[in-house]
């Protein structure tokens, strides 16, 4: 996983609580090694991490962020152009962070919409969604092209 800070205690406590399957990189480092990068920042820190990760052409990146439009063009586009992928996917911008470990909301799961651009993609993010430890059923509407 790419942090910020390594040395954060948050960090440090999460890297505990993984028996030793988590690894704490850079951002550039870990973005660098992923095959799916997930971009999970407020759109206001979203140009800082971009600057971070860099060009990551063909990698599959995972589109996280709500606010979503900047001068006409939506957080997808900006990643897009930022790091050349053309495999963005956007999901799970519809459930808020503090929701994604039990998204029920009076006994219904909640949806979120996986879209992209590629069939492909997005059953590999709905396949990772459904394998997460975030399993409610089924609250994943693909929208496939």
């Amino acid at each position: 996983m790419g942090f910020r800070d390594l040395a954060n205690p948050d960090v440090i406590e999460l890297l505990g609580h993984s028996e030793g399957e988590l690894q704490a990189l850079t951002v550039k480092e870990a973005s660098d090694k992923a095959d799916i990068i997930t971009i999970c920042v407020g759109f206001k820190q979203l140009q800082n991490v971009l600057n971070e990760i860099g060009t990551q052409k063909d990698k599959l990146i995972i589109e996280t962020v709500n606010a979503s439009f900047d001068g006409g063009k939506d957080a997808a586009g900006i990643i897009q152009a930022a790091t050349d992928s053309k495999r963005i996917v956007k999901a799970f911008n519809s459930i808020s962070a503090e929701n994604l470990d039990d998204p029920v909301f009076n006994g219904i799961g909640a949806v979120t919409f996986i879209c992209g651009g590629s069939d492909d993609d997005i059953r590999t993010v709905t396949m990772l969604a459904k394998q997460s430890t975030h399993q409610v059923g089924k609250p994943f509407i693909n929208c496939l092209t």
